[in-house]
């Protein structure tokens, strides 16, 4: 029991961290402290997001299984999995691999962003958290960890939707807001205009 509080003290500690540097006002603040590495503070971030990640689960290894797909079907769950991530590629070299990983920001300081409406963002406005949803659920086996991950991950993913819409709605106005009237924001089932 305490391996599974463990796990969740560090998967709520990095989501606070992780969403704590993404706030916009926290950002420029920290840039206006780095100086010369102000155009790094992408790519720091993701650097320190995947490590605060292995982290979270480094703890509670030794989880019960809660069901595992049968050996004929378990390969389905793998697929399902490899599907979600070349479509998460599909979805980031859409909006640029460059830019999420924050490899452009180091060549170029002032990037105007782009509000990116199309392919994988004409389906829903947030869909790589729906492919990593569905990443998490395609799991062969299912363990309390790998439960309590999704459970947690779906709360933090639409914690962040809601952040990031936010800071769209600042950064792009009324054509954001157009865009959230035509486009859902993770079930690809298009609205009905009225």
């Amino acid at each position: 029991m305490y391996d599974l509080f463990e796990f969740i003290v560090r998967f709520i500690l990095f989501a606070t961290l992780h969403s704590f540097l993404a706030i916009q006002h926290v950002q420029e603040f920290l840039k206006s402290r780095m100086g010369s590495l102000a155009s790094s503070y992408r790519l720091l971030y993701n650097i320190l997001a995947l490590v605060t990640f292995g982290w979270v689960m480094n703890a509670y290894h030794d989880s019960p299984i809660l069901y595992q797909l049968p050996e004929t079907t378990r390969p389905l769950g793998f697929i399902g999995q490899g599907v979600m991530l070349i479509l998460l590629c599909v979805c980031a070299a859409q909006t640029g691999v460059g830019d999420f990983l924050g490899f452009r920001q180091l060549r170029s300081k002032l990037i105007a962003p782009i509000l990116i409406t199309n392919g994988c963002y004409g389906r829903v406005r947030h869909p790589q958290y729906l492919l990593a949803m569905l990443f998490l659920l395609f799991t062969p086996t299912m363990t309390v960890r790998w439960l309590v991950l999704t459970l947690l991950s779906a709360l933090y993913f639409l914690c962040g939707a809601i952040m990031e819409e936010r800071r769209l709605i600042e950064m792009f106005g009324d054509n954001y807001r157009g865009y959230q009237r035509g486009v859902r924001m993770f079930i690809p089932i298009p609205k009905k205009r009225s």
